[in-house]
C-alpha cells in the first residue's frame, strides 16, 4: 500500500494515491490539527484536531492533486503532504 512518509514523520498517510478515503495515523499520542486544500490553495477542511488516527472523505472532491497540512501542536511544527485523488 503506497503511503507518503519521511523519516523523520511521525504519521503516515495513506494510501496515495486514493480513490476515496485517506487515513492519517499518528506515530504517538500526540495532538495535530488538520487543515485540507486544494491545488489552488482553497481551503475544503478547515482546522479539526485529532489524535491517533483520523480519516478524510475525498469522495465528494474531483480527481486531482490536494494538500493536508498537518500541525504537530506539542512539537510547534507544520507538516504539508501532497496526496492525489483518482477514480
Amino acid at each position: 500500500m503506497p503511503t507518503q512518509q519521511r523519516e523523520n514523520d511521525p504519521f503516515i498517510i495513506y494510501p496515495n494515491p486514493t480513490s476515496d478515503y485517506l487515513q492519517i495515523t499518528i506515530e504517538d499520542s500526540r495532538q495535530f490539527n488538520l487543515r485540507v486544500f486544494d491545488a489552488i490553495g482553497g481551503l475544503l477542511m478547515p482546522k479539526e484536531s485529532f489524535t491517533i488516527s483520523k480519516q478524510i472523505d475525498l469522495t465528494s472532491v474531483p480527481n486531482g492533486i490536494y494538500f493536508i497540512e498537518l500541525f504537530d501542536i506539542s512539537a510547534n511544527r507544520k507538516y504539508v503532504k501532497r496526496v492525489i485523488k483518482i477514480k
